[in-house]
C-alpha cells in the first residue's frame, strides 16, 4: 500500500462533507446488522436455555466478569483516540497498533491463569478448564481493534455491519451444533471464539491499512492522555455493571446468577441497538466539535430516534417479564421472569446514559467522563452490597436504587461543558416514556387477565394490548405523528442514496 492511500484512509476531510448522508445511510445499516445480530442471540438464547442448565450460564458469567475487563483493560481508550482524533498520522496509527497487540497478549495471558484463582474465590473447579479459552479469544479480538475502529472513523459501516451479521451467524452455527453434541458451557466459549475470529479477519481485510513499522517516531503522549481517561472511564462503567454479578455468584450460587445473567442480557438488548446507532453518533458528533448550533441539532434528531426504539421494549420487559423468559427460555426460566421486571426498571433509568456517553467522548471530554463514572460507580457498588441481604432480587432493587441516584448526578455534570441541557435530553424522551408506559399498564393488564393460560398466550395478548396502546398515545398529538413520518422520510432518503451534507 503507497503512503498516499494510507494517508487517505485517515482522512476526514470527505467525510465531514457528506455527514448527513453517511450518518443515515450508515445508521441503517448499523441497526439493522445489529438488530439481526440481536434477534439471533434471542433465538440462540431460546435453543441453548433448553440445552443447557442455568448453571452452565452461570459459569460462562464469572468467566465473563475477568474476560470483559480485560477488554478496556487492552483497549484503554485507544478506539476512542482512533475515531475521534483529528490529525491522526501513520506513524501514530503504527504505534497504537503496536500497543494493542502487546496489550492484548498480556491480558489474554492474564485470563488464561486466572482460572485457579476464580476456581477458589467462587467454589466452582471447572473454571479452571474455560478460563484459556477465554484468553485466545481475548488475544484474537485485541489484534482487529484498529482495523475496527479505522472502518468506524470513515463512517464505512455497512463493512462494519456486514461483519456482524457474518461473524455472529457464524459462532451462533457452532454453539448450537456443539451444545446439541453435549460440550455444555464450552460451546458458549466456542461461539465466541469462532465468531471473535471471524470478526477480526473481515476487519482487516476491509480496511483498508496494514502497519509498516513500529512508530518510533511518534509524538503518544497526548493521545495516551485522552486514552487513560477513556479508559478509566470505561473500566469504572464496566465494574459499576457487574459488581452485581459477582456478589450473587459469591454469595448466592451459579444457578441464581444464571438466572440474573439471563434475565439482564434481555434488557441489553435494547441499549445494544444504540450501541449500533453510537457507531454512528459519536463520528459524526465528533466531526461537529467547533460547531454547537449543529451539533446541538444532530443530537437531539439521533437521541430522539435512539429513544424511539429503546424505551418500548424496555418497558415490555417491565411489564411482561415472566412471559418474556418461559415462552422463549422455558419451563425452568421463571426466576429469571421477576429479576427481569426490575431489571428491565433500571434499564430503563441508566438509558439517560448514551447522552452523557455521546457528548464526553464526542467532545474528548474525558477527564470529566472518568469523575462521572467513578462517582456512579462508587453509588452503584453501595447500593448493591445493601440489596445482597436479600438474594438476587434484593442486589436487582439496589442496582435500580443505585442507578436513580447516578443518573440524578452524571447528567447535570457531564452535560455542563457541552451544547447539550438536560432539558434537551428530557424532551427527546418524554413523548417515547408518555407512550410506552400507557402500552405497559395495557400489556400488564392483559397478561393479568389471562393468567390460567400458557405462557406464550399471555405474552401475545399482552404485547398485543401493548401495541395498541402505544400506537394510540403516541399518534394522539400531531407533533407525534410528524416525528415517525420523518423517520419514514428519512429511511426513504437513504435507500434513494439522499441526506443532507
Amino acid at each position: 500500500m503507497t503512503e498516499k492511500a494510507r494517508h487517505k484512509t485517515l482522512e476526514t476531510s470527505e467525510v465531514r462533507t457528506s455527514l448527513g448522508a453517511r450518518s443515515a445511510r450508515g445508521g441503517l445499516v448499523t441497526v439493522v446488522a445489529q438488530g439481526y445480530s440481536l434477534l439471533l442471540k434471542l433465538a440462540i438464547g431460546a435453543v441453548l436455555g433448553r440445552l443447557l442448565a442455568p448453571e452452565d450460564f452461570g459459569l460462562l458469567a464469572v468467566g465473563m466478569l475477568v474476560s470483559d475487563a480485560a477488554i478496556i483493560l487492552r483497549d484503554f481508550g485507544l478506539s476512542t483516540s482512533i475515531i475521534q482524533r483529528e490529525g491522526l498520522s501513520n506513524e501514530e496509527l503504527d504505534r497504537l497498533f503496536v500497543w494493542s497487540a502487546l496489550l492484548s497478549l498480556l491480558t489474554g495471558g492474564a485470563i488464561a491463569l486466572s482460572g485457579e484463582p476464580l476456581s477458589r474465590f467462587f467454589g466452582e473447579p471447572r473454571l479452571v478448564i474455560l478460563t484459556p479459552w477465554l484468553g485466545v479469544t481475548m488475544f484474537v479480538a485485541g489484534l482487529g481493534i484498529v482495523p475496527l475502529n479505522l472502518l468506524k472513523r470513515q463512517l464505512k459501516l455497512d463493512v462494519v455491519g456486514a461483519n456482524t451479521v457474518i461473524s455472529a451467524t457464524i459462532g451462533a452455527v457452532f454453539a448450537i451444533a456443539l451444545a446439541y453434541a453435549g460440550w455444555g458451557v464450552k460451546a458458549l466459549i466456542a461461539q465466541a471464539l469462532v465468531g471473535t475470529s471471524v470478526s477480526t479477519i473481515i476487519a482487516w481485510w476491509n480496511a483498508g491499512w496494514h502497519p509498516t513499522g513500529l512508530g518510533r517516531k511518534a509524538q503518544m503522549k497526548s493521545i495516551f492522555t485522552q486514552s487513560a481517561g477513556a479508559g478509566g472511564a470505561h473500566l469504572l462503567s464496566y465494574a459499576s455493571r457487574n459488581f452485581d454479578n459477582v456478589i450473587v455468584g459469591k454469595l448466592v450460587g451459579m444457578g441464581p446468577l444464571g438466572h440474573y445473567t439471563r434475565a439482564y442480557q434481555f434488557t441489553l438488548v435494547p441499549p445494544q441497538l444504540v450501541q449500533a446507532v453510537s457507531a454512528v453518533a459519536v463520528p459524526a458528533l465528533a466531526r461537529l466539535q467547533g460547531e454547537p448550533a449543529r451539533f446541538r441539532e444532530a443530537f437531539m434528531a439521533m437521541h430522539r430516534a435512539v429513544m424511539f426504539v429503546t424505551l418500548p421494549p424496555l418497558v415490555a420487559m417491565v411489564a411482561l417479564g415472566p412471559e418474556i423468559t418461559l415462552t422463549l427460555l422455558g419451563p425452568n426460566w421463571g426466576e429469571a421472569g421477576e429479576l427481569l421486571r426490575v431489571l428491565g426498571l433500571g434499564a430503563l433509568v441508566l438509558s439517560t446514559g448514551t447522552a452523557t456517553g455521546w457528548t464526553s467522548t464526542a467532545l474528548g471530554q474525558t477527564g470529566r467522563q472518568f469523575i462521572s463514572n467513578l462517582v456512579c460507580t462508587t453509588l452503584m457498588f453501595m447500593s448493591y452490597l445493601i440489596g445482597s441481604r436479600w438474594g438476587a432480587m434484593g442486589v436487582a432493587w439496589g442496582g435500580l436504587a443505585g442507578a436513580i441516584a447516578a443518573r440524578a448526578f452524571a447528567l447535570p455534570y457531564s452535560l455542563a461543558k457541552s451544547p447539550i441541557r438536560p432539558s434537551d435530553v428530557a424532551s427527546t424522551i418524554s413523548r417515547s416514556l408518555v407512550s410506552s408506559t400507557a402500552g405497559g399498564l395495557a400489556g400488564f393488564g392483559a397478561a393479568f387477565a389471562m393468567s390460567g393460560q400458557e405462557p406464550v398466550i399471555r405474552l401475545t395478548g399482552g404485547c398485543l394490548a401493548f401495541a395498541a396502546a402505544w400506537a394510540a398515545v403516541w399518534f394522539a398529538s400531531p407533533s407525534g405523528r410528524e416525528e415517525v413520518f420523518g423517520l419514514f422520510a428519512l429511511l426513504k432518503q437513504v435507500r434513494a442514496g439522499k441526506g443532507a451534507a
